[in-house]
């Protein structure tokens, strides 16, 4: 299991690697299953993270270069790729999401970093690894990405933690134990 998610029903959905989706019935107390032979709506099964959005969409990560927007309502999902180099399939990986206030979808992927905005409908790479190279010192895949209250967005590496802030990206440095501030 790579990630949980509820949605507005207070039904529990639990995303397993490979495997589908089982979906925790609150009203019948029973997992309902959601696997790529029993539906048409899921291309991937290979699952990073989950979030729900203000809507109550659930939107999910997957390896394969592809975002799902499920609708927990009808039970139906759409998919929005990203941009990655179809030679290197590791490249579209997908390995988190965060909500933004704004209702903008990021996505923390091994190419950098991905939004999606209402408006445009599609998800477009932000921060590339030659972005990321430039603060970190070498290409590094995203694991993780946080949009903030304050509308910052923090982004994990195996090798640092950076923040945008305003269009501007920085190498977040953490205090050695006994170093003043």
């Amino acid at each position: 299991v790579f990630a949980l998610e509820h949605d507005n029903q207070g039904n529990e959905w639990v995303f397993q690697f490979g495997q589908g989706i089982s979906v925790w019935e609150k009203e019948k107390n029973a997992f309902s299953h959601y696997t790529q032979d029993n539906v048409d709506w899921l291309p991937s099964v290979r699952f990073f993270d989950a979030k729900r959005d203000a809507n109550g969409h659930i939107w999910v990560a997957t390896l394969d270069g592809v975002v799902l927007e499920i609708n927990p309502s009808d039970r139906t999902a759409q998919s929005h790729a990203i941009s990655f180099d179809d030679s290197e399939d590791k490249s579209g990986r997908v390995y988190g999401l965060s909500v933004a206030s704004d209702g903008g979808i990021y996505a923390a992927a091994y190419n950098g970093l991905h939004h999606w905005s209402p408006s445009s409908g599609q998800f477009e790479l932000m921060i590339s690894q030659q972005h990321i190279a430039q603060i970190l010192g070498a290409p590094e895949p995203l694991r993780h990405v946080l949009s903030d209250s304050m509308g910052r967005v923090w982004l994990s590496t195996r090798n640092g933690l950076m923040l945008l802030d305003q269009k501007k990206l920085t190498r977040m440095a953490f205090m050695e134990r006994g170093q003043a501030l």
